[in-house]
């Protein structure tokens, strides 16, 4: 008798399941939460972590636009930033931005999007991630929203 039940007892072990949860699972930490938009002349977009997390990028959104008077061809401008690849801005990720005549005035010369499915982590954790607009042209405004995360 005692040679049946060890076996009979070890299978009912062995064949018995964990119970599943029927709680929905915590956030996920790596969603993006915020955004910020810029639209001025010569302006600094920052996105400032605490000091043990870093920043990740998921989406920058550009429109480069001209006003109803339109834009003569010139020079293209730069939308640049720090601590994203490098610790400057000689370093960091920069984006050429057209400056004028390609199409109609009042309409928008580029727009486009870079996006970042896992996130594009900062270098530098505690750092700030800024985004610097060029100086516009005459009629000229550029408009660059940020999609991101603070995370560690």
């Amino acid at each position: 008798m005692k040679k049946l039940l060890f076996p009979a007892i070890f299978a009912a072990v062995a064949l018995a399941q964990a119970p599943s949860s029927i709680q929905q699972s915590a956030s996920r930490l790596d969603a993006a939460l915020l955004q910020q938009t810029v639209a001025a002349t010569a302006t600094t977009l920052t996105l400032q972590p605490s000091s043990s997390q870093s920043v990740y990028i998921y989406q920058i959104d550009f429109s480069n636009c001209e006003d109803a008077t339109g834009q003569a061809v010139a020079a293209p401008t730069y939308v640049t930033t720090t601590n994203l690849g490098g610790a400057t801005t000689a370093t960091s990720l920069a984006w050429v931005m057209a400056s004028g005549g390609a199409t109609a005035a009042g309409s928008c010369v580029q727009t486009f999007s870079v996006s970042y499915p896992t996130g594009l982590k900062s270098t530098i954790p505690g750092t700030a991630v800024t985004v610097i607009t060029p100086t516009f042209l005459g009629h000229q405004t550029i408009r660059v929203t940020v999609t991101y995360a603070f995370a560690p």
